[in-house]
């Protein structure tokens, strides 16, 4: 088995919403209001994420590499909904295409820089 190549494991993107109680859009007599506050401080997205991403690190190996989108998505103290006044996600953890596009291209340069 000299062929192996090494395999890639995405880390969870940073959800953007601290608790099922605060949505992106909130549909009101028929109309979509957006929240402009759909954000969530890089601390609660890691203590959060914690034990998945421990066990995706733990799982690394000369074998295994880990892409971690944390920097593309997080500031030093909060986690983005919007870059450059385009939303990053669909929905509270699906990439909108423009977030799919984003997150591709920061991968990108990652891979092969």
């Amino acid at each position: 088995m000299s062929n192996i190549h090494p395999t890639a494991i995405i880390d969870d993107e940073a959800e953007i919403y601290p608790s099922s109680k605060i949505s992106a859009f909130t549909i009101i007599r028929g109309k979509v209001k957006i929240n402009k506050n759909c954000i969530v401080g890089r601390t609660l997205y890691l203590k959060r994420m914690s034990k998945y991403r421990e066990s995706v690190y733990n799982h690394r190996s000369s074998k295994l590499s880990v892409l971690d989108p944390l920097n593309a998505l997080c500031g030093d103290t909060k986690c983005f909904s919007k870059i450059k006044g385009k939303f990053l996600y669909a929905d509270d953890d699906h990439f909108s295409k423009f977030g799919s596009i984003y997150i591709a291209n920061y991968f990108q340069n990652e891979i092969f820089d």
